[in-house]
């Protein structure tokens, strides 16, 4: 089905998917329901005239909002989330930015069971990935270039996973239970941590900033021009 709710805790949006009819004995084809509700205009359209199988899996990447209880009851088989960063550290809203500014080598991406709390669902897959500070390119470094990268990497890890979760050979039962002891916090980032202060940080310091805030704040520092007491006096005094 096409649905397209503004928030997925919509009581709309909620009670169409529980009402989806199953599809029936000796269908060849199943119906789907599309759903605009963009600026508030709602319209339903009946794609096929039959009834719809029963929701499987469903998948989820850079939401950045939790999923309602009655969300993730639906799907038989669980719904499953790409997160860039190697969990359990930087569970949250900026997780490839806050590992960049922590200076973390490897870094990394998640695919993982969600669950209601945030980013905390059992482990299905990782993989790393290495920065090379001797031959990369600063810019391969940074989170513009890594936030995508890390993402096209989740996706083909969470294909070559797909078949074993649509089969019941992974599930959330048998996936790796996160160490909660471990857990670090992605908090959203203020406009103010771009501000480089080479008198308070070191070199190490505001490089890591530097990748880390490349798509947002990005970096500034303020720079105060005072004139030397020699030149004021240059008018012959």
């Amino acid at each position: 089905p096409l649905l397209t709710p503004q928030k997925a805790n919509s009581k709309r949006f909620l009670d169409q998917l529980a009402e989806l009819p199953k599809e029936e004995d000796g269908d060849d084809e199943s119906a789907t329901t599309a759903t605009n509700n963009n600026n508030n205009n709602s319209t339903d359209v009946d794609i096929y005239p039959h009834g719809l199988a029963p929701i499987d899996l469903c998948i989820t990447a850079a939401y950045g909002q939790y999923l309602p209880k009655r969300f993730l009851a639906t799907p038989a088989l669980g719904t499953v989330n790409i997160h860039p960063s190697l969990l359990p550290k930087w569970r949250g809203a900026s997780p490839v930015q806050r590992s960049l500014q922590a200076g973390d080598n490897p870094i990394g991406v998640t695919v993982l069971y969600t669950v209601s709390a945030m980013d905390a669902g059992p482990i299905i897959a990782q993989e790393e990935y290495t920065l090379d500070d001797e031959n990369d390119e600063e810019e391969t470094k940074s989170a513009t270039f890594l936030l995508p990268t890390l993402f096209q990497k989740g996706t083909q890890l969470l294909l070559e996973k797909l078949s074993d979760i649509l089969a019941g050979k992974i599930t959330m039962d048998t996936a790796q239970a996160q160490t909660e002891d471990d857990a670090t916090a992605a908090t959203l980032i203020h406009s103010t941590e771009g501000q480089l202060r080479p008198w308070d940080e070191t070199a190490e310091q505001c490089i890591y900033k530097y990748r880390g805030f490349s798509m947002w704040p990005q970096t500034y520092m303020y720079i105060q021009v005072v004139a030397n007491d020699d030149d004021s006096n240059d008018d012959g005094d």
